[in-house]
């Protein structure tokens, strides 16, 4: 029995037709089956992106009072102050479209698992384009311009990127400054070492911005397989076995990353945080997100009314015939930078200390 047709408890037998089945039992399968498939998108993807959705076009970001409260004699008060600092994020909203050409014929002709195929197939494509979308997003430090037909051009930033922005201040100053998480390295990935340690690099960056750099901030590291072996040689590399056990006071823990990761979990990095292989990153490059504060990105939906789906795979069904036609298939997403701090990006694909965009996301 297929995955699809299990759900509704129909029969998926070889010598069974697509045709010959109960059509809205068939169509409410391929829709638990896609809502099903969309969530455990979402749980790949959470890492990076809010689990919350937004209908916002554009949204600020406000940051608190900076520096010291004024020393004043008894008799006085101190000069008003008002807080300042905020930078604005923005969220295209993109209309995706996938047909498959079938036949009225092939269509009649169709068993289960066949149409199963057809349905993964869909599938792959629609998490291949929200995958990239969100790294793209991720890897590429410039700003990007959407023309919005609702509310006109919008300006859709990655994460910090140096520009004019003024951040919190980190630790050891008052002001607030501007901000760059896309760091180049005067060192090759493979000469990754205890001298040359990316990963307290990235995790100086993630952490400093008002944060106790002496805690333990639970951080998540993504490495291609390529960087496997220079890591796992680090003296501050230790083996993940699951379950990872930490004997506490009165009971035993399980210790796990506060969030889904992406990939493969190989270990810990002592001090800096958790680090698993996912392939979807490029050989030479590393990515670290901050999972102690909002993820550094998000997505933007259609409004609940109307109708068109809250950001995951629609099915938009035909009948020809009398025979239910599944050919037809629309995503409705768009990924902007939010909370631009909590990750960090190093480029470790030459020595020249530039940030350079991976061919896949310029």
């Amino acid at each position: 029995m297929t995955l699809l047709f299990g759900n509704a408890l129909l029969n998926s037998s070889d010598y069974t037709y697509v045709k010959t089945m109960n059509q809205e039992l068939v169509y409410t399968a391929a829709q638990q089956y896609i809502q099903m498939a969309n969530e455990q998108m979402m749980d790949a993807m959470n890492l990076f992106v809010e689990p919350t959705p937004t209908v916002n076009h554009k949204e600020r970001y406000k940051l608190g009072l900076t520096g010291r409260m004024q020393k004043v004699s008894e008799l006085m008060t101190g000069a008003p102050v008002t807080r300042s600092g905020e930078w604005d994020i923005a969220f295209p909203l993109d209309n995706y479209h996938e047909s498959i050409v079938v036949s009225d014929v092939d269509m009649a002709h169709m068993t289960p698992q066949e149409l199963q195929l057809h349905v993964d197939g869909v599938l792959t494509r629609s998490a291949n384009a929200k995958r990239f979308a969100v790294l793209y997003r991720i890897f590429n430090n410039t700003q990007d311009t959407f023309t919005d037909k609702r509310w006109g051009s919008l300006t859709i930033e990655p994460i910090a990127n140096g520009d004019t922005v003024l951040y919190p201040p980190v630790e050891g100053s008052e002001s607030e400054a501007t901000e760059d998480h896309y760091l180049g390295s005067s060192y090759l990935a493979s000469a990754i070492s205890n001298t040359n340690n990316p990963y307290k690099t990235i995790s100086d960056d993630l952490v400093h911005h008002g944060m106790n750099e002496t805690v333990d901030i639970p951080l998540a590291f993504l490495i291609n397989t390529a960087q496997q072996t220079v890591t796992e040689a680090l003296q501050s590399f230790i083996p993940y076995i699951p379950p990872a056990i930490a004997s506490g006071n009165d009971t035993d823990q399980v210790l796990m990353p506060p969030r889904n990761l992406p990939g493969k979990i190989i270990g810990y990095i002592l001090g800096h945080g958790w680090v698993s292989i996912w392939n979807w990153i490029p050989a030479g490059w590393i990515v670290g997100v901050n999972m102690a504060v909002p993820q550094p990105l998000k997505m933007r939906v259609d409004p609940p009314e109307t109708g068109l789906g809250n950001g995951g795979l629609v099915l938009l069904p035909e009948e020809r015939n009398g025979v239910m036609t599944f050919n037809s298939w629309r995503l409705r997403f768009g990924i902007g930078g939010a909370n631009r701090l909590s990750a960090a990006v190093m480029d470790l694909s030459n020595a020249d200390s530039d940030y350079d965009i991976p061919t896949a996301y310029q």
